[in-house]
């Protein structure tokens, strides 16, 4: 997930992850202790490969699959932008009226990762969070790696 697009892989972990935050699951993620995972990891957070790993969110190919291994490299990605840790720590607040959150992956033509997110409004007062992750393709990811390893090979003359 994260470097090729509509693969089986990003079909079944971008499912997942949406049947984990749905309005039938998202109760378990709003207790305090599974909320408090989500806050700065200075602050007694986890890593979002480590609270995936240990609430069953990995390809149906193995946790220590190749496909397991990139989807939880992806997000070790991920985890680098605080932005997605403030927004599921947001809407997993019970304060807030959020009763799903819904994943998006769309391809991006530069690094690095971008997090971005809206609403749906529902009559009741509710809503459902909807974020969009925008990650670099794989072409954008071997092109950013060849530069780095020319810019140290540089470096080194």
């Amino acid at each position: 997930m994260g470097m090729y697009f509509n693969t089986a892989a990003t079909t079944e972990m971008n499912g997942k992850v949406n049947n984990a935050f749905n309005a039938d699951s998202i109760d378990y993620w709003k207790k305090p202790g599974m909320r408090g995972l989500f806050g700065p990891i200075a602050q007694g957070g986890a890593s979002l490969a480590s609270i995936a790993g240990q609430n069953g969110i990995y390809p149906g190919a193995g946790y220590g699959s190749p496909v397991g291994r990139k989807w939880f490299r992806w997000l070790d990605d991920l985890d680098t932008t605080t932005a997605i840790r403030a927004l599921f720590h947001k809407h997993l607040d019970r304060n807030n009226r959020c009763v799903e959150m819904y994943f998006t992956v769309v391809p991006k033509a530069s690094m690095p990762i971008g997090v971005s997110e809206s609403k749906i409004s529902n009559s009741d007062g509710t809503y459902s969070a909807v974020i969009t992750i925008a990650t670099p393709t794989a072409a954008v990811v071997r092109a950013a790696i060849k530069k780095r390893m020319s810019a140290r090979k540089k470096g080194k003359s």
